[in-house]
């Protein structure tokens, strides 16, 4: 499935699919191969659920500054991009051990995984 604006719209209906100013949206277990549009278009999203899709990289996330929750656990995670922007956020990656490059991508100071 992609992740268009109309999804999110759908699923972001306690905010009256208003998207400027959305904080939280929560996008598991919809099959999503990949992160696109949410971070253009919800530039101050707080916390954001893409658990259990099937997303194989982080990308795109560059333009949310206010991004300060990510659950991304039960997917195929193999590259990271886009975060050196992001400000302090904790992030979920996957209920089992993180993988040597993801643990390594996860040391700057202003990310924390849970």
């Amino acid at each position: 499935m992609r992740l268009t604006e109309e999804l999110i719209r759908k699923k972001s209906e306690h905010n009256d699919g208003i998207l400027d100013d959305l904080e939280e949206v929560s996008l598991h277990q919809l099959e999503i191969e990949r992160i696109e549009v949410i971070g253009s278009t919800c530039r101050k999203l707080r916390i954001l659920y893409l658990q259990n899709n099937i997303i194989p990289r982080i990308e795109g996330l560059h333009h949310m500054k206010d991004l300060r929750y990510l659950n991304l656990a039960l997917n195929n995670i193999l590259k990271i991009e886009g975060l050196r922007c992001v400000g302090l956020f904790h992030f979920a990656a996957s209920t089992s051990p993180i993988p040597s490059f993801l643990a390594l991508a996860l040391n700057p100071p202003h990310i924390r995984a849970l």
